[in-house]
């Protein structure tokens, strides 16, 4: 694989000695071009160094300070600063939170745990790798072009908005998944010694060079990497290699695969520059990994729902064997971990399991269905419209069926003089007390939820 980026900077050679112009009084060598300051080295009992942001009234653009032995290098007033080359030291933490202009930053094989380039979107340049860093957002780094991270403890890379990346090295991280599709200007990617179980490079129709060997890939379609001419996926766990489409292919290692006719790629082995022997059959000792089974826990639905599916990400080698456990009638799941769940079910909870097993383990996923009611409008039916009562009559009840979901709060509008003698329950039982002198009144029930209100009007006529 290419040992650098096409345009990185190189040094003058071990028999080439160049004397700075320049030395400032804390030891720093620089020279001068174009009125700004290069910043090319400092003495070697240095172990922490402060760069000044000018010098002479000249702003520092430039510090390289690589292979230096330094422990602390403070940068933060170069806000002028373009490029940065501090690889090789011993540093553990590094700010460039000041240096917003930099577009060149080099800091691999270091002790680094940590590294915010959030605010560094002129990046075009960024190698950090050879550290210890877990973690690491170039969300910010549009222009980002040279990307090498590889060898530290990332689990995960976004590199969703770095559509102008081109050469792009990750190799011997703990990734379990990469994704590349936005990346369509990629020309040279290097993600082997990985965990990636598959690789999605369909979008990468410029790709030169892809070494995704000793990962965990059973398949690997390069139909639409028609400018491919180098090739590494050796150590993987692929049962074909499709290299039909690879006319520009010279390079090409595919060995330690589970490809059984390996007849095309020996025949094309022939005219590839170098490549390698490939294997014609198992290669490997079987790979077992226990089944994992991933997805929600809980599903939420509605009454009335149309019938779905939900995916379940079921992994495991050999693959494992699917099934539930204590389903209700009507579920089904497929051995890729598709879910089906059927329309019609009332509203409740239901509970079941996944299981996932093959000769290594078994797995075990508890899933509720949970079925809300459906929402409905109140609706106030039953009961009397008219109620008619003697002059001396006792309490009485008119009881009407209240409907809704959400269960309607109830209210009772009447007339200012007989407000206190009618009450409504919660159930839809209106009272008429007694007392109420002789006359014709109209009394109003109102049920309303979050879906909207229904009312009722009735009429009360006590007799004289």
């Amino acid at each position: 694989m290419p040992a650098a980026f096409a345009d990185e900077p190189t040094g003058p050679t071990s028999d080439e000695t160049i004397a700075p112009l320049a030395v400032t009084p804390s030891g720093l060598f620089y020279d001068i071009e174009g009125g700004e300051i290069y910043i090319t080295g400092c003495r070697s009992s240095l172990v922490s160094v402060v760069v000044p942001a000018e010098i002479d009234g000249m702003p520092v653009v430039c510090v390289e300070l690589d292979f230096s032995d330094l422990t602390s290098l403070d940068v933060s007033a170069c806000t002028q600063l373009k490029t940065l080359q501090c690889g090789d030291n011993q540093l553990t933490s590094l700010d460039v939170s000041k240096n917003t202009q930099l577009k060149t930053l080099q800091c691999g094989d270091n002790q680094l745990n940590f590294l915010d380039v959030s605010k560094n979107t002129q990046l075009k340049t960024l190698q950090c790798d050879e550290n210890r860093l877990t973690s690491l957002d170039v969300s910010s780094c549009v222009e980002l072009k040279h990307f090498s991270c590889y060898e530290n403890q990332l689990t995960t890379l976004d590199m969703s908005k770095n559509t102008k990346l081109y050469d792009f090295r990750c190799q011997n991280n703990p990734l379990t998944t990469l994704d590349v599709s936005n990346n369509s200007e990629l020309l040279i990617l290097f993600c082997c010694e990985n965990q990636l179980t598959t690789l999605d490079v369909s979008k990468n129709t410029g790709l030169g060079a892809l070494d995704c060997s000793y990962n965990r890939l059973t398949t690997l379609n390069l139909s639409n990497n028609t400018r491919l001419s180098e090739l590494w996926c050796s150590n993987n766990q692929l049962a074909a290699l499709d290299i039909s489409q690879n006319t520009n292919l010279n390079r090409l290692f595919c060995y330690n695969n589970y490809i059984g006719d390996t007849t095309a790629l020996e025949a094309r082995l022939l005219v590839c520059s170098w490549g390698g022997k490939v294997l014609p059959q198992n290669t490997l000792p079987p790979v077992t990994v226990a089944p994992t089974i991933a997805g929600d826990a809980t599903i939420t639905l509605t009454e009335g729902y149309a019938k779905l599916t939900k995916n379940y990400a079921i992994a495991g080698t050999p693959a494992p064997t699917v099934s539930l456990v204590g389903a209700p009638a009507g579920f089904s799941i497929t051995p890729a971990g598709a879910l089906t769940i059927p329309a019609g079910l009332k509203a409740g909870s239901y509970s079941f399991t996944i299981k996932a097993q093959n000769p290594v383990n078994t797995a075990n996923k508890a899933v509720t269905v949970k079925v809300n009611q459906k929402l409905v409008k109140p609706a106030i039916t039953g009961g009397k419209s008219k109620v008619t009562l003697k002059k001396n009559y006792k309490n009485t009840p008119v009881s009407f069926k209240i409907k809704g979901f959400p269960a309607p709060t109830l209210k009772v509008t009447a007339p200012k003089n007989i407000a206190k003698k009618i009450t409504i329950s919660k159930t839809g039982k209106l009272t008429i007390k007694k007392g109420i002198k002789p006359g014709t009144y109209k009394v109003t029930i109102t049920a309303k939820n979050s879906q909207g209100k229904a009312t009722k009007t009735v009429t009360i006529k006590v007799k004289k």
